[in-house]
């Protein structure tokens, strides 16, 4: 991963400060980048400054070509950028088809000689993940863009009248911030509450949020506007394809893993696979060998000490199979302790649990052993709706559809697995009808949910209540799709 970080100041900026503060913000984010970091600050015939920086992990082309920020050849675009375009051969055989040469061998050159290109457009050009900033100086703009999955972090603070600040972590935020930062006390609440984070546009910090997945920013350093885009630049279909069979969906989803796993084998640095024994990051190990029998494939493992929650027969038979070289950590109650806030740094935000310290000491693991890339199964559990079945929003596509008795069939079996019942299931289904301020009533009413400390006073004051958060995603007015089978 790399790092990104900027600020565009519309009037009265001082470019020597943004210069030093845009330095604290880069080596707030070392960790993400240590092959190589730089700065490109340009002023506005208006005045206005645009400053943009770079901490590099070099995966794609090791050369000095490849560095950050880069510029076309003409001076007009500059780039800072965060991810990898998994497609970038593809698009630069589109490119190459269109009269336009890319001379390096990465896919930073390929994104901007697309958008010097196709403009904005390029975007449906591009799969992979990334945050990007580009700074146009013919319009005298610079342009945010996130990936529509949110894959990359992105952080950015409008600054009323005065510009707008950004970067890949919130510590990169901060340094370019005219003034101390205060608690956001809305997210704070939520996440004292209910353990709910990461669920909407803002974070921790007032005024810092997140560039939302799918969507473009543009900064006008001539007109002092910022202009948000409000389309998503790509969304999927939830529509029922009545058409397909479950064989042919099956043969698809086969189909887009194993082209999704070959593209995001291609890397200049080594690659290794996190692997939890789960289907899904089992998946993404077998898949490498049957694209490339002979690879040489490296596994790393987190074995838990307890044997109520150690996959580590299950990582057992996948790397009988897969014939790799295996490698496994099995961290103690006191190397946490020790760890602890070294993973608080990394994370930059308070979290759930500490199973993040198991994808933590895995990478820790990879890194001592030479591996920069790490594919894994991170999200393949809620795109297949895993851990607990989502069964409220299950029961209520069922029950959007008039089935009534597939509704009583699915909790019935539902219920069956350890830790649920057929009462945890009625409920949730009820929570999925229920208004928000019944279910937090109830919530509230919970042993150990409302401890006696918390000052209700002091959250009535900010228009706040301390209660149950949840998000109802949008369903595009589609009934019956919230969880399909």
């Amino acid at each position: 991963m790399c790092g990104i970080a900027g600020a565009c100041w519309f009037a009265g900026a001082d470019q020597g400060r943004i210069e030093s503060n845009l330095a604290l913000a880069v080596a707030a984010m070392h960790n993400r980048g240590p092959s190589s970091s730089g700065q490109a600050i340009w002023a506005a015939p208006s005045g206005a400054v645009a400053a943009l920086g770079s901490t590099r992990l070099a995966v794609l082309d090791l050369s000095d070509a490849a560095r950050q920020p880069m510029t076309t050849a003409d001076g007009r675009y500059t780039v800072v950028y965060n991810g990898e375009i998994t497609n970038y051969i593809e698009v630069r055989a589109d490119l190459a088809s269109e009269g336009i040469a890319v001379e390096s061998t990465g896919d930073t050159e390929v994104l901007l000689a697309a958008w010097a290109h196709w403009g904005p457009a390029c975007l449906a050009h591009l799969e992979g993940m990334f945050a990007f900033a580009l700074l146009d100086r013919q319009l005298a703009t610079v342009t945010l863009c996130r990936d529509p999955f949110g894959i990359k972090p992105l952080y950015y603070s409008h600054l009323p009248g005065r510009g707008l600040v950004f970067g890949s972590e919130i510590a990169s935020v901060v340094p370019l911030l005219p003034s101390t930062p205060r608690l956001n006390w809305r997210t704070a609440v939520a996440y004292l509450a209910a353990g709910a984070y990461d669920d909407s546009p803002e974070t921790f910090i007032e005024g810092v949020q997140h560039l939302e997945p799918g969507r473009t920013l543009v900064v006008d350093l001539k007109t002092s506007e910022i202009r948000r885009d409000e389309q998503v630049a790509w969304r999927p279909l939830i529509r029922t394809d009545e058409t397909v069979t479950a064989a042919q969906a099956a043969d698809g989803v086969r189909s887009l893993l194993l082209q999704s796993v070959e593209r995001n084998l291609r890397s200049d640095v080594p690659v290794g696979i996190a692997l939890s024994g789960g289907i899904d990051s089992s998946a993404i190990a077998c898949a490498v060998r049957l694209l490339e029998p002979d690879y040489p494939l490296r596994v790393f493992s987190f074995v838990a000490s307890e044997s109520a929650i150690d996959e580590s027969r299950w990582i057992d038979l996948v790397n009988r199979d897969l014939a790799a070289e295996a490698f496994t950590v099995t961290p103690t109650a006191g190397e946490l302790t020790t760890d602890l806030d070294d993973v608080i740094l990394a994370q930059g935000e308070p979290f759930a649990s500490t199973s993040i310290y198991a994808q933590y000491r895995v990478f820790r693991l990879m890194r001592d052993h030479g591996i920069v890339v790490s594919l894994d199964g991170q999200g393949g559990d809620e795109v297949f709706a895993g851990y607990h079945g989502y069964v409220g929003q299950r029961a209520r596509s069922l029950l959007e559809t008039g089935d009534l008795r597939g509704t009583a069939s699915f909790l019935r079996a539902w219920s069956t697995w350890p830790g649920r019942s057929l009462s945890k299931g009625v409920a949730r289904t009820g929570a999925e009808y229920a208004p928000a301020w019944a279910v937090s009533g109830v919530y509230r009413r919970l042993p150990g949910v409302l401890p006696s400390a918390v000052r209700r006073d002091q959250l009535r004051s900010r228009g706040l209540s301390w209660g149950w958060t949840s998000l109802d995603a949008p369903n595009d007015g589609i009934r019956g799709v919230r969880v399909k089978a």
